[in-house]
């Protein structure tokens, strides 16, 4: 069996493909904004197929398939920190960066758009020259563990983790977790 394909108005975000003589292509088109198409684009893709099987006229089959953009669920989060304790005569913020002052770091997160991020793990790293303050993680207010299936929060070698789960937008989030200079 010969077959060439041909794909007509097909833009891969890198230019136009065009032909592939006697190869078996497979084409995975990813809908989203990874191009920069805007949200509610419609956008066409036609495949046209021209094959020859020994004594049989030549065959052609076609399919046009269209589809809109849509738009993605958009995760934000904003970082901040704070030294609520110098370790020694200061307990409440602002206090001086010093070793053995206490930092805590906040993170927003905020999800916004259609759909749903699916399984949104949210993870920070401990900085180095700092130690993690064990049962400091807290979601909305509410402290979590640090182990792992307990509840959303876990920490492990430098990393603190916080499992939001399938979160649909919009949604606000507030993680804090506190970390001691050394």
């Amino acid at each position: 069996m010969i077959a060439t394909l041909k794909c007509l108005n097909f833009d891969a975000c890198n230019g136009w493909v065009s032909r592939f003589p006697g190869a078996l292509v497979l084409f995975l088109l990813l809908t989203g904004q990874a191009c920069g198409t805007p949200t509610g684009t419609t956008i066409s893709n036609q495949v046209v197929l021209d094959f020859e099987i020994a004594n049989l006229p030549q065959q052609t089959l076609s399919n046009i398939d269209t589809f809109t953009v849509q738009a993605l669920i958009d995760v934000a989060i904003t970082k901040s920190a704070t030294v609520i304790s110098d370790g020694q005569s200061c307990n409440s913020a602002p206090c001086a960066p010093v070793p053995g002052a206490t930092i805590r770091y906040t993170l927003q997160v905020d999800v916004s758009g259609p759909g749903t991020a699916e399984d949104l793990v949210i993870t920070d790293s401990i900085p180095t020259n700092t130690l993690y303050t064990p049962s400091s993680i807290t979601l909305d207010s509410t402290t979590l563990t640090d182990g792992p299936g307990d509840d959303p929060g876990s920490f492990s070698g430098n990393l603190v983790s916080v499992d939001l789960g399938n979160t649909s937008g919009p949604a606000n989030f507030v993680i804090t977790l506190d970390v001691t200079i050394n």
